[in-house]
């Protein structure tokens, strides 16, 4: 009887050890993906006033877009305003550099952006997400968001 629980555990053991080593490799493959994903939403920088502004919408589920805002704000001192679509709604993710929240207010920002899409959002100056249901008014929104930046850019 022991013989046979024995067996059990190590093959119970083998398997979560089998599965974290993929867990790993599921990830490491992710973070490379999401590097290509930055290098092709650098290309979208725009630039006012010394200010870099991000707004894209990339080809990543909307549980990768602060991932993706981190590694894009590791390279851009500004605003990064990222969408995706999911099946029934749209997600939206903003960024703002540190040196940056004084002045602009991620959270501000989303708001704004997520109630274009039917939805809501919110987060600190510093990181906010929301999103909502009109998932065709996607680029819309991130428009509205890139607005706000801009006019408090103008305001100054």
């Amino acid at each position: 009887m022991g013989t046979g629980r024995t067996n059990l555990v190590k093959r119970i053991e083998s398997i979560l050890t089998r599965q974290s080593n993929l867990e790993d490799k599921l990830d490491k493959k992710n973070h490379k993906l999401l590097n290509a994903v930055k290098e092709q939403v650098l290309k979208r920088v725009d630039r006012k006033d010394g200010i870099e502004i991000v707004s894209a919408l990339p080809n990543v589920d909307s549980t990768d877009l602060q991932q993706l805002a981190d590694l894009v704000e590791s390279e851009v001192t500004g605003v990064i305003l990222l969408g995706a679509l999911e099946e029934d709604s749209a997600s939206v993710v903003c960024k703002v550099s540190d040196t940056l929240t004084e002045k602009f207010d991620a959270g501000k920002i989303v708001r704004e952006a997520a109630e274009v899409l039917g939805g809501g959002g919110g987060g600190s100056s510093g990181f906010a997400q929301g999103g909502g249901p009109n998932k065709n008014f996607l680029e819309e929104a991130l428009s509205s968001g890139v607005n706000i930046v801009k006019s408090s850019i103008e305001s100054e």
